[in-house]
C-alpha cells in the first residue's frame, strides 16, 4: 500500500490507463509544447517546454500547473532535468542555455552555446 494516495511512480503513470489533459495558456492562446522532461527530485511533476519561449510544470497525478516561467522569445528545443536537484536545463533554438530552479522558482544561470 502507498503511503501517499497522491503519488505514483512514473511506471504507475504510464501504465494507468487514465489520459490526462495537461493546458497551458498566456494571453489568451495555448502555445505548441516542444520537449519535455520528468522531474528525478519530485516523482509528480515533469517539465515541458513550449514554443513560445515558455517552460511550465504539470502535476501528472493531478493534471494541475504547478509553475510557468518565459524565459525566451523563441521556441524552446531541448530540456534535461538534474538528477538529485530540483534544477532543469534548457535551450532555445538560437543556441541560449539557461537553469532553472523549480523550488526557487527562478533562472540561476544562462549561457550562450552558439550564436544564430
Amino acid at each position: 500500500m502507498k503511503e501517499n494516495p497522491d503519488s505514483f511512480s512514473k511506471a504507475d503513470f504510464i501504465s494507468s490507463g487514465k489520459p490526462k489533459d495537461f493546458e497551458f495558456e498566456i494571453n489568451g492562446v495555448k502555445p505548441n509544447p516542444t520537449t519535455c522532461a520528468w522531474m528525478p527530485t519530485d516523482n509528480n511533476l515533469f517539465a515541458v517546454g513550449f514554443d513560445s519561449g515558455h517552460i511550465a510544470f504539470f502535476n501528472h497525478v493531478t493534471g494541475k500547473l504547478e509553475d510557468h516561467h518565459q524565459v525566451s522569445e523563441h521556441s524552446i528545443i531541448s530540456m534535461v532535468a538534474h538528477q538529485y536537484q530540483s534544477h532543469v536545463a534548457f535551450g532555445d533554438v538560437n543556441g541560449k542555455v539557461w537553469v532553472y530552479d523549480l523550488k526557487g522558482k527562478q533562472v540561476i544561470g544562462e549561457t550562450v552555446l552558439a550564436e544564430g
